[in-house]
């Protein structure tokens, strides 16, 4: 009956944390803020993102202590709303899924990048003690493929990571939205100390990640599964592949 407990209550648990995903991405598709200020001379409107209302604060208006921030619901945004919008403030920015088509020849687009800094535990044992139940599943199926870990320098193991595992795994997740470079600029891009992380199937390498040495830690900098395959991507190879890099 205990047992019986536990597994609806790990379902409740479940379905809450859907729900509010659910409900978060809701208030983000349908949440503007106008960020003002006067001594700056200008503002501008941040679409569905909290995140580029601080980074648009900082580096389009300079941070000023009068910054005036108003948050406004909205359903679908016409087109020329957003054009009387970018004349009145300057500046409008949103989601590249919620600009309306009519804008698409006009709009800048510029990629969403993401910097995440986490401090890790030493130990294996310590780490899988900070993990919650979702991410212990996800390395008992890493064991389960019986994914093994092997390290590479960079320079000389690049070519094969860029051509077979980091561009078609790009443009298979993001289509015409991935943000590339061509072969030499991210070559060029290799540090001396650099390594590339393999993560190994008994068949065959499936995934790779390019790992970087930058100040006290490392940076996980670029990745890819082989040839972008499906097949590939939904056996938790992502997941073996930043376990492993840690």
């Amino acid at each position: 009956m205990k047992r019986t407990s536990n597994r609806w209550l790990g379902a409740l648990q479940g379905y809450k944390r859907r729900l509010g995903y659910c409900w978060h991405r809701f208030k983000m598709q349908h949440t503007h803020w106008i960020v003002t200020s006067e001594s700056a001379g200008g503002g501008f409107v941040a679409y569905g993102s909290w995140r580029a209302v601080t980074h648009f604060s900082r580096n389009f208006l300079g941070a000023p202590d009068d910054l005036r921030i108003k948050r406004r619901w909205h359903g679908q945004v016409p087109a020329e709303t957003i054009r009387q919008q970018a004349r009145r403030f300057g500046l409008v920015t949103m989601a590249s899924t919620q600009l309306p088509k009519a804008l698409r020849g006009t709009a800048v687009m510029w990629p969403s990048l993401v910097r995440l800094e986490a401090k890790i535990a030493k130990t294996a044992e310590a780490r899988w003690q900070m993990l919650g139940g979702l991410a212990k599943a996800d390395l008992r199926r890493i064991k389960r493929e019986q994914y093994t870990m092997a390290v590479l320098p960079a320079v000389p193991a690049f070519e094969e990571f860029y051509g077979r595992f980091y561009l078609p795994s790009m443009r298979k997740r993001h289509g015409e939205d991935a943000y590339l470079h061509g072969f030499n600029a991210e070559f060029n891009k290799l540090g001396p100390s650099d390594v590339i992380l393999e993560v190994r199937a008994p068949n065959a390498c499936v995934g790779k990640v390019v790992i970087c040495e930058e100040g006290d830690g490392v940076r996980m900098s670029r990745l890819g599964w082989l040839d972008g395959r499906d097949d590939i991507y939904q056996k938790s190879v992502l997941g073996a592949l930043y376990w492993f890099s840690m």
